[in-house]
């Protein structure tokens, strides 16, 4: 009975690693956008600093927006994957779990 867990076993170890690995190149995606919305802010703010007061204010309130939605989609993404995550790791403590009585 062992012998047939452990290929079970590794098999859901790899399916945990392929789903970090998926939720990880999400997350750098993201980085990578909201780094580049920055730099592009960044640079309008530093073309507009000796222009007006209102327009610093309305873009720094741009830049806000834009980081919010940025946070709201990643909290979003990180809501899909994780029924998914916790399950599988559920299923692998079971087969864990499992493995060890058999050896007691």
């Amino acid at each position: 009975m062992l012998t047939l867990q452990l290929p079970l076993l590794i098999l859901l170890l790899l399916e945990l690693l392929l789903l970090l690995a998926l939720r990880l190149t999400l997350l750098n995606l993201l980085l990578l956008d909201l780094l580049l919305l920055l730099t592009v802010d960044v640079a309008d703010l530093l073309l507009l600093l000796p222009l007006d007061l209102t327009l610093l204010v309305l873009l720094l309130l741009n830049l806000l927006l834009l980081l919010a939605l940025n946070i709201t989609h990643l909290l979003i993404l990180l809501a899909l994957h994780s029924p998914l995550l916790i399950a599988l790791l559920l299923n692998l403590l079971l087969v864990l779990a499992l493995l060890v009585l058999q050896l007691l």
